[in-house]
C-alpha cells in the first residue's frame, strides 16, 4: 500500500492534531507534508504512524487505506473457522 501511495503523490486527509482534517502527501524514505508542514511516517504494529511538529498519531492500516483510497489486490482471506472438538 505505501509503496503505491508514496509512488503516486496522491494526497491524503487524515484527523492529525496539528491540522484537523489535514491533506498529507507521502513520499518514500518515510517524508510527509501537508502544506508547508513537513513530518515523517512509519510502519509499526499494523498502523501507520504519523509525526507533525512534534505531535504522533497512530493510524490503523485499514482506515488509513480506505482515507487514501487504496483497495487491496485481492480481497483479504477469510478469518479461520472455529474449532469444535468434541461434544455433547
Amino acid at each position: 500500500m505505501m509503496d503505491e501511495l508514496t509512488a503516486s503523490a496522491r494526497l491524503v486527509t487524515l484527523d492529525h492534531p496539528v491540522a484537523s482534517r489535514a491533506g498529507f502527501v507521502f513520499s518514500s524514505g518515510g517524508k510527509a507534508a501537508s502544506g508547508s508542514v513537513a513530518g515523517t511516517w512509519w510502519i509499526s504494529k499494523g498502523q501507520i504512524g504519523l509525526r507533525i511538529e512534534g505531535k504522533t498519531e497512530g493510524y490503523p492500516w485499514r482506515a488509513f487505506a480506505e482515507a487514501a483510497g487504496w483497495t487491496p489486490p485481492h480481497p483479504p482471506a477469510p478469518p479461520p473457522p472455529d474449532l469444535e472438538i468434541g461434544g455433547d
